[in-house]
């Protein structure tokens, strides 16, 4: 059994997904908290009418605003006392297509990543130094299994760049190997940030080195970089969670 937080969940992707977890069984999901900017009046009030049990509001104008997340993750914890397992943070600024280096873009650019970078960040650090931010209660006791450093899970060997198309041609074998990490890696919550192919850097070289009519038609600039900013928040996240459940000792979960 998870407690789910969605971040701004009140329409388009955040609702979707809210809907996908009322899908699965209750005993998996038996708690969906979700924000949005307003107590109601929108696309999600039907929804936690319908599941009053199940799923609960948690009003947060917006997630880049300190006091306003703290505010929030005090609420949570009357709501999910033991805390929350998966976090999904889905809360983003898309704005107008403004371009780098005119001043208009540069300020936009301070608004997006306040909301796509360091909002997610802000959420997660906060829940976390609340202590509740917990691994779900029916995680395997050794943590997550990665392979080797040139091995994929398919057990092919060679560098991890040309795993792409084996696993987009590959079936997976009937029984995969099971590789054992170099040493325990801890219990950690579920930390899902919203991405987009926009922030990645090989595309953004593509699009330097090529450029076409389709560059502006999909492509903003301002957004990229917000979303690269997010690509290397979400990794640094996932490495010092780890370090510091392990340098600590911290056994999240309340164990």
């Amino acid at each position: 059994m998870s407690t789910a937080l969605i971040t701004s969940g009140s329409r388009g992707i955040g609702l979707a997904l809210v809907r996908q977890l009322l899908a699965r069984p209750v005993t998996k999901y038996p708690l969906i908290l979700v924000t949005s900017r307003t107590a109601g009046g929108d696309e999600l009030e039907p929804v936690v009418a319908a599941n009053a049990t199940r799923v609960k509001r948690l009003v947060l104008p917006d997630v880049g605003n300190v006091e306003q997340v703290k505010a929030m993750v005090s609420h949570l914890k009357t709501l999910a006392p033991k805390g929350v397992n998966i976090l999904i943070n889905n809360a983003a600024r898309v704005g107008p297509p403004a371009r780098l280096p005119s001043l208009s873009g540069t300020i936009e650019l301070r608004e997006q990543l306040n909301t796509n970078a360091f909002g997610p960040a802000l959420v997660v650090s906060t829940l976390w130094s609340s202590n509740l931010l917990r691994a779900p209660p029916n995680a395997p006791p050794k943590g997550i299994n990665f392979p080797p450093p040139n091995v994929s899970p398919h057990g092919h060997s060679g560098p991890r760049e040309e795993w792409g198309y084996e696993f987009e041609q590959a079936r997976a074998p009937t029984s995969a190997p099971h590789y054992e990490p170099t040493g325990d890696i801890p219990n950690v919550p579920i930390v899902v940030n919203l991405w987009s192919t926009q922030g990645s850097l090989k595309w953004t070289g593509e699009l330097w080195e090529g450029g076409s009519t389709r560059d502006d038609l999909i492509f903003h600039p301002v957004y990229a970089a917000s979303k690269a900013a997010l690509s290397g928040v979400s990794m640094q996240l996932a490495r010092e969670m780890r370090v510091s459940h392990e340098v600590y000792g911290r056994r999240l979960g309340g164990c």
